[in-house]
């Protein structure tokens, strides 16, 4: 999905290329090309330089300083950029996982261990199984 179609289901304003290709979401740490991760605690500014997402999901008024070597990341304006990362999952997961009421994500060696997340009207509920395993990363198949 472009990124310009992104934003516009997510209520965003953007800020970068249009036509930047989105396949899925992740945390911060754990993003790659092609995904889309958000910022809502100051405590991860630092991750803002380093992370590989293509697109972030913030605050008005945050800049998105990044390290010399890394490729520009799309910002996603957002009054409530946690808020709008959930809607984001919504975008990227199956309708048939959706109705289930839970998602849950392969084991990967980024961030081992299994993740359960559970969706309702306006939350989304994370469940780790283990300490290593931070936020999970979702991927449109």
């Amino acid at each position: 999905m472009k990124l310009s179609d992104v934003a516009q289901k997510l209520g965003c304003r953007l800020e970068g290329s249009p036509e930047i290709e989105i396949r899925g979401v992740a945390g911060i740490e754990h993003a790659e090309a092609g995904q889309i991760t958000f910022l809502a605690n100051r405590r991860y500014f630092p991750l803002l330089k380093t992370t590989r997402a293509s697109a972030v999901l913030v605050e008005e008024g945050i800049a998105l300083d990044r390290h010399a070597t890394l490729p520009a990341v799309a910002a996603l304006r957002s009054s409530n950029p946690y808020l709008a990362f959930a809607h984001a999952l919504e975008l990227f997961i199956s309708r048939r996982v959706m109705r289930r009421g839970f998602i849950r994500r392969r084991s990967s060696p980024k961030a081992p261990g299994l993740a359960k997340a559970r969706i309702s009207d306006r939350t989304v509920t994370w469940t780790r199984t283990s300490k290593s395993a931070a936020m999970p990363c979702f991927t449109a198949s």
